[in-house]
């Protein structure tokens, strides 16, 4: 009886596995970056961090690459998330659109914070779907 529940309880697990790979979006390798500056000629972030001192009223680029481009995308959505310290646990504190073309291989937005502590920035594709998600400091 005990192999039956054990057969059972793999074939679920595997069921769960391959629904949720199923499930996720198949885009192609989805990069972020955060900077000051944006080479106009290729794109490329000049001087990129994940942390760095607060400095307010001073946007920060967010840049997005990817590595194809992805059919059908016409928008994406930056949902920014905050925590002060590590025991708090995330909220939401803003979102911003930004018109983008298919083609597209690369592309940024301007994010402006207003105090100092831990963000979470995602990238969601114009269905809600999750493209990529990074972490930025702000430190005093």
């Amino acid at each position: 009886m005990k192999s039956v529940f054990s057969v059972l309880k793999l074939k679920t697990l595997i069921a769960c596995f391959a629904l949720t790979l199923l499930a996720a979006p198949l885009y192609a390798q989805v990069n972020m970056q955060f900077c000051h500056t944006v080479s106009p000629d290729n794109g490329a972030a000049e001087w990129p961090f994940n942390t760095i001192t607060f400095v307010k009223d001073k946007p920060l680029k967010c840049v997005v690459y990817l590595s194809e481009a992805i059919p059908g995308l016409t928008y994406v959505t930056f949902k920014v998330q905050y925590r002060q310290n590590s025991e708090q646990p995330f909220v939401d504190k803003a979102f911003y659109k930004l018109d983008v073309q298919p083609d597209w291989l690369w592309f940024y937005y301007n994010l402006s914070f207003e105090m100092a502590g831990n963000y979470k920035v995602i990238i969601l594709d114009n269905n809600d779907k999750p493209l990529t998600e990074s972490m930025l400091y702000l430190v005093l």
